[in-house]
């Protein structure tokens, strides 16, 4: 029998945009779990974030083919 390399509908999230595990991580605060995922922990993701990072994120559009270069970004969403 051939292994799948893939996943199905059923190992996917319903909603992509809510309960990820990314925010499920960043909600734990959990050292630990930062050091294994990003290689820092909490005080210095804090930091990367206060000192300019997320700024830059929520104001600078992620590149695509299918969106503007210069459309707004939707931080909300």
């Amino acid at each position: 029998q051939p292994r799948r390399l893939y996943l199905c509908r059923a190992q996917l999230l319903p909603n992509p945009r809510m309960s990820t595990p990314w925010q499920a991580l960043f909600a734990s605060q959990s050292d630990l779990a930062f050091i294994t995922t990003m290689g820092f922990d909490v005080e210095t993701f804090a930091f990367i974030l206060t000192s300019g990072f997320a700024k830059h994120w929520c104001h600078t559009p992620i590149p695509r083919g299918d969106i503007s270069r210069y459309a707004n970004p939707r931080v909300e969403r």
